[in-house]
């Protein structure tokens, strides 16, 4: 039963008025689907809001208020009649934990992960070995061209492309984020290397946004790098 409500639709059709037996069906649909012990697509609740039986059956839904049937108990009467009465609103406390959970930390689980960010953690250590790479090749000849004093000065502004890369990479890494990857072809990692063209409008305003941010740090550092690199005087060693 389970697996056959699990793949049946949920949605009520709107063509025409919407009946007692469809309620109950889209209500039972709605219990085998996500609500019963083992489903395909169960979701976790906590013990109090859990529902370990389903009363209704929509191949036999009980009759409006006419009193107890042949061979039907008064007592099992009223709980089907309660039941039947709470088929629009049954689940409302599942439905509220459920959107509170995702609220409070699957959706900033999601805007941390996908949302903040454009690279997977593997992802994000390559860009830091490659930064520091790029730093330390940066770094070794801005000081070969003070200390031997090459002439003329202008060369050490070429000491950009070192410093504009590692820069790159090591604000990659800490922010988890790839302008270049992003800015130009819209790109985001799913696992480490793969990726996804950014469809969804609210995540990529958030990326670019924050990509953005990025860019304009690095071109800062960079620029910063550079001049200081560049105004040192010379000195031979």
């Amino acid at each position: 039963m389970a697996k056959r409500l699990s793949r049946a639709p949920t949605i009520l059709p709107r063509d025409g008025p919407v009946s007692h037996a469809a309620l109950i069906a889209s209500a039972e649909r709605i219990y085998g689907r996500y609500l019963v012990p083992g489903a395909e697509k169960e979701i976790y609740l906590p013990p109090s809001l859990r529902i370990h039986s389903f009363m209704l059956s929509s191949d036999n839904p009980p009759p409006m208020a006419t009193g107890p049937g042949l061979g039907q108990g008064k007592e099992e009467y009223e709980m089907e009649q309660a039941a039947l009465a709470q088929v629009p609103d049954m689940f409302h406390s599942q439905k509220e934990y459920v959107f509170s959970a995702m609220e409070q930390d699957a959706f900033p689980r999601f805007l941390r992960a996908k949302a903040f960010g454009n690279l997977t953690p593997v992802s994000a250590l390559v860009r830091l070995v490659l930064g520091l790479l790029s730093l330390w090749i940066g770094l070794s000849t801005g000081f070969a061209l003070i200390f031997l004093d090459i002439k003329p000065k202008s060369k050490r502004f070429f000491l950009f492309i070192p410093f504009t890369l590692a820069i790159l990479f090591l604000v990659s890494h800490q922010y988890e984020l790839d302008p270049i990857l992003l800015l130009v072809f819209n790109q985001s990692e799913t696992t480490p290397f793969r990726t996804l063209a950014v469809r969804e409008p609210y995540v990529k305003k958030l990326l670019v946004g924050r990509a953005i941010w990025v860019s304009v740090l690095v071109a800062v550092l960079t620029t910063i790098l550079t001049i200081i690199f560049w105004a040192v005087p010379g000195h031979r060693l």
